[in-house]
């Protein structure tokens, strides 16, 4: 399977590549661990030569309509014929997706093989689309930040540095005693595995560009508990492409939170969505300029559905409001509904042909 492997350049930003692994050479061997120990799916290789110059970031997947079987995605960086260093990535959500995801960093110039295979059965094959996204990588940095502990609530760590390619994805953070001793948990209640004292938390909103603030919550009863005797926190940043800052150790405030028109100050926190403003917690300017500027939707209740249809587009800039149904990075666009007295459902959706996925 490697005399020869196919061929493929890069170029800077998202491309698709297609391929078939149908009837190809099976038993490639895989680098250990990587799919199952009876591996007999046909693999195809495809030698990624990386644009520019530089450090690149590569990311793949074949999360896609086209892909409708179990794959399996394997990095070499070295050479098609070694496993040294080589990066297996299986089922993108394991349980529920059965197609793979990954990346990796390289220099521009240089050529990563990547094997394109099944988990495990002859079967594991078929036509694959790969869709593939190349961009420059650097380490984000860590200047400064703030540790709370809210009450027994929650932990919310707040980071800021720089990343230049806005990326920052996640944290590992440690939590250290009086002693400057690293905290170990039993997080999976398995006492036939390890405690751990370094824990990778995604970031839950993160904004600006270059400049970045992100912030990291960790809500959970018994980790609080376990934690208890915490009085730092190691923090080091990681971007999507495991690239990361240098560790940095900050002093874990207790605070209580507060709502909008509260006392805030040294050990209060505004609630989500507020600043504290003058000592007291304020809904932000910026905010109430853009509620204040919201596109009103006209629409009359009926006896039956009534249906209307607003068109605009998110701009690309910061989140300035707080969700909590997922992450909220991006720009937003405003609407507003007056909906008269009565009983209603309201239903919202962008489910349309007019609308990206994204």
């Amino acid at each position: 399977a490697c005399d020869p492997p196919r061929a493929v350049t890069l170029t800077e930003g998202e491309q698709t590549i297609t391929g078939d692994t149908s009837g190809r050479a099976t038993g490639f061997p895989l680098s250990e661990g990587c799919g199952s120990p009876e591996h007999a799916a046909p693999a195809e290789i495809l030698a990624l030569t990386v644009p520019g110059t530089g450090l690149k970031g590569v990311s793949f997947n074949t999360l896609n309509e086209a892909t409708d079987w179990d794959t399996l995605l394997e990095v070499r960086p070295t050479a098609c014929d070694s496993t040294e260093a080589a990066t297996c990535f299986d089922d993108a959500l394991p349980g529920l997706i059965a197609q793979s995801a990954g990346s990796f960093t390289a220099e521009g110039g240089s050529t990563v093989h990547l094997v394109v295979t099944g988990y495990g059965e002859a079967t594991d094959s078929g036509a694959y689309e790969l869709t593939v996204e190349v961009s420059d990588a650097s380490a984000p940095t860590l200047t400064e930040g703030d540790a709370y502990r809210v009450g027994t609530e929650r932990y919310d760590l707040v980071v800021r540095g720089m990343d230049a390619e806005g990326d920052v994805s996640y944290v590992r953070v440690s939590f250290l005693d009086g002693s400057g001793a690293a905290i170990e948990v039993d997080t999976d209640g398995d006492p036939e595995t390890p405690a751990q004292s370094t824990f990778e938390v995604g970031v839950e909103r993160v904004s600006g560009t270059p400049a970045y603030e992100a912030l990291v919550r960790i809500a959970d009863e018994d980790f609080m508990t376990a934690t208890a005797a915490a009085t730092q926190v190691e923090i080091t940043v990681v971007d999507r492409f495991d690239l990361e800052s240098s560790s940095m150790t900050f002093a874990l405030s207790d605070v209580t939170e507060a709502g909008l028109g509260e006392s805030c100050g040294a050990s209060t926190i505004c609630a989500d969505g507020l600043s504290c403003d003058g000592g007291t917690c304020a809904v932000p300017a910026d905010v109430m300029a853009a509620c204040s500027g919201a596109t009103a939707v006209s629409i009359t209740p009926g006896p039956t559905t009534v249906t209307e249809s607003v068109a605009g587009a998110v701009p690309a800039a910061d989140s300035l409001f707080f969700a909590t149904c997922g992450d909220t990075s991006g720009g937003e666009t405003l609407f507003t509904v007056d909906v008269p007295a009565g009983t209603y459902d309201l239903i919202a959706s962008t489910e349309n042909a007019a609308t990206s996925e994204d």
